[in-house]
Order: structure tokens, then C-alpha cells, then sequence
């Protein structure tokens, strides 16, 4: 009678916890649990209606601990495509990268003040002197001349080809 009762005192060798408090314990959902534990066919040590216990052994932490390789496949490609995310939008705060259509519009805004320029300002400018012109190369320096104020006009004040 004596080794009965000191069976009864016996605390269990492992801690049993049910499938929520172990989902809480390793930041999984009860769901999750479950399917672990029926995938490595883990079974209660205490099996009543609504009181279903599991030891904490090493087989079953290793069970609730293992993951999927489609799942972390998938896990890290949605994390690595977060990151890029964030560093697209740092990259564009620190305007080291534009979006596709506001570059569209600069370039559309230079070379459309550029053409304005070249193609109808500078004949305007440049018509008299180059018919009182009396060589190819006075015209050719001209209109050489005038090109390159525009580039210069270009590269020392690129925000004034964007008005």
C-alpha cells in the first residue's frame, strides 16, 4: 500500500500542457498544434472530454517545432519582399530612386524645353545675323555658339528646363 500512495504523490516526469497552452507557449495556432501532433502521431496522456493533455517531452517539442520547407520558402520570400519594399521607399525619400512615370515627366519636361529652344527661340534670335552672315563658317560658329549657351543653360540650371 505504501508504493501505491507514493505512486499517487508522484509528480509526472514531464509537464503536460493542452494543445492551446502549448500554441501560446511557442506562438503557434491551435490548429497548428493539432496537425503537428497528428502528423508525428502524438497522443494524450489524459484523454477526457474537454481535458486532453500532452507531456512536454523532447518528441513533442521537436514535433511542434518542426516547419514546413514550402512554408518557410514561402515565409521568407513574403519577409525578403517586405525588406525590398521598405528599401524602395527609403531609396525614394531620400530621392535616390523615382518612380517610373515622375522620371517620364522630367525627361518629357527637359526635352520639350529644349525643342521650344532650338527648334523655335534660337532661329528667331539667330535669323538676321546669320543672313548678313558671309561664310559657312561664321554660320557654323553661330549657330555652335548658341547650342552650347542652351546645354550650358542645361547643366548649370537644370530646374529651369523643368518650368
Amino acid at each position: 500500500m505504501a508504493q501505491t500512495a507514493r505512486k499517487i504523490d508522484q509528480k509526472p516526469e514531464f509537464e503536460r500542457l493542452s494543445t492551446m497552452a502549448i500554441a501560446m507557449r511557442y506562438h503557434l495556432t491551435r490548429e497548428t498544434v493539432l496537425k503537428r501532433l497528428k502528423e508525428n502521431d502524438i497522443e494524450p496522456v489524459v484523454d477526457e472530454p474537454k481535458k486532453k493533455l500532452y507531456e512536454m517531452t523532447q518528441e513533442l517539442i521537436a514535433a511542434v517545432n518542426k516547419r514546413s520547407d514550402a512554408i518557410d520558402a514561402v515565409k521568407l520570400r513574403h519577409e525578403e519582399a517586405r525588406a525590398k519594399l521598405v528599401e524602395i521607399k527609403v531609396a525614394e525619400k531620400n530621392r535616390e530612386m523615382v518612380p517610373v512615370a515622375e522620371a517620364r515627366d522630367i525627361a518629357a519636361a527637359i526635352f520639350g524645353k529644349m525643342f521650344a529652344e532650338m527648334a523655335i527661340q534660337m532661329p528667331k534670335r539667330l535669323a538676321t545675323k546669320l543672313a548678313r552672315s558671309k561664310s559657312a563658317a561664321e554660320v557654323t560658329k553661330m549657330l555652335k555658339n548658341e547650342v552650347e549657351r542652351v546645354f550650358k543653360g542645361l547643366r548649370e540650371n537644370p530646374e529651369g528646363f523643368l518650368k
